[in-house]
C-alpha cells in the first residue's frame, strides 16, 4: 500500500516569532508574583529572627 505524505500545514506557525504583547506579562501577574515573593521574604525573615533571638537567649542566658 502506497501512502502519500502530506506536507505539514503548521510549519509556518511553528516558526513564527511571538508578538511583543505575547512576550509581556500581564500587570496582574507581575503584582501577584511580587506579592508572593514579599510574603515569602517576610515569613523567612520572621523565622530567622526567631531562631537568632532563641540562639542568643540560649547562649547568653537571657
Amino acid at each position: 500500500m502506497k501512502q502519500n505524505t502530506i506536507p505539514s500545514q503548521t510549519t509556518a506557525r511553528l516558526y513564527q516569532h511571538p508578538t511583543v504583547e505575547e512576550q509581556r506579562p500581564s500587570r496582574f501577574a507581575t503584582i501577584k508574583a511580587n506579592a508572593i515573593d514579599f510574603i515569602k521574604f517576610t515569613v523567612l525573615s520572621f523565622i530567622l529572627w526567631v531562631v537568632a533571638v532563641a540562639a542568643a537567649s540560649w547562649m547568653f542566658g537571657g
